[in-house]
């Protein structure tokens, strides 16, 4: 299917690596559209992260937003969580990734 083959090929792209903890156990890694494919996000390497699937979910529910810089701000449940509070403040976006489609989800959702 289409969606598993955007999985593979941004999950290879990211050398299997969660983009925010460092994860590389592939079981519980996920591959998020930055612009969602409900909205007509494409299925393509430039707009996908690669998550663990619990920073997955974080991020489509508003609780992680990712700057096109690199800076990430976190939801108040989030930074007072104990489970997370070793996130990073910022991470290296790899430059394949299209900085327009993380510019649109930081301004839409």
């Amino acid at each position: 299917s289409g969606q598993a083959k955007f999985r593979r090929d941004v999950l290879r792209a990211y050398r299997n690596t969660c983009v925010l903890t460092g994860e590389k156990l592939e079981t519980v890694l996920e591959a998020p559209h930055i612009i969602p494919a409900s909205k007509r996000g494409p299925d393509m390497v430039q707009n996908g992260f690669c998550m663990r699937a619990d920073i997955h979910i974080l991020f489509d529910n508003g609780h992680i937003r990712i700057a096109p810089n690199g800076d990430i701000s976190y939801s108040d449940a989030v930074t007072t969580s104990v489970t997370y509070a070793a996130l990073p403040s910022r991470i290296v976006i790899p430059a394949f990734v299209d900085a327009k489609a993380i510019e649109w989800r930081l301004r839409y959702l």
